[in-house]
């Protein structure tokens, strides 16, 4: 029994993920992108995270991660447009 099990969700499904810049939230984004999947990950200061971007541009390829600010996770609403589109 070796490779990985059918995927739940269709390869090229977009995923977002709290808090990107997380340490189990920034593997979990790197397995997901290794499988083939779309990923948005939210962060408070995007600014201050760019390097993550960067870092899953070379590993993988421009296009499949995007961060989007979250700077109030308590707001309503918040998550709209991370979700959208």
């Amino acid at each position: 029994m070796g490779g990985h099990p059918l995927p739940a969700l269709p390869l090229g499904f977009r995923i977002v993920v709290t808090g990107a810049n997380d340490f189990i939230a920034s593997h979990t984004i790197d397995q997901l992108l290794a499988r083939g999947y779309l990923v948005r990950g939210t962060v408070r200061n995007p600014a201050r995270t760019r390097w993550l971007a960067e870092d899953f541009d070379k590993t993988y390829h421009p296009g499949v991660f995007a961060l989007h600010e979250v700077a109030e996770v308590t707001r309503d609403g918040v998550f709209d447009s991370v979700v959208d589109g």
